[in-house]
């Protein structure tokens, strides 16, 4: 499949990014619970937009399949060989 990229979807997640940068910081300095809530509301909204987006765009929709869980293949995990023991979680009691 074709991978279009969305230029506003590219701008969206750099904003992203920065409130992420911005909260982060805020973090760091140990800023008052309503700087923090603040930041906290910024990035609520931003994945809502980005959400909004992803829904409406045909750029987006197209590539939505593509990043669709359900498509993903989940692999087994190996058997052991003939030769090795097999794994057996530890009980303890």
């Amino acid at each position: 499949m074709l991978i279009t990229h969305c230029s506003l979807l590219g701008k969206n997640a750099r904003l992203l990014r920065d409130f992420y940068d911005k909260r982060d910081k805020l973090i760091a300095r140990d800023a008052s619970a309503a700087e923090l809530k603040a930041a906290e509301y910024d990035l609520i909204r931003m994945h809502k937009i980005i959400k909004r987006h992803r829904t409406r765009c045909p750029l987006c929709k197209l590539n939505e399949s593509f990043m669709s869980p359900s498509e993903m293949q989940i692999k087994p995990l190996p058997r052991p060989l003939l030769n090795e023991a097999p794994f057996l979680p530890i009980q303890v009691h």
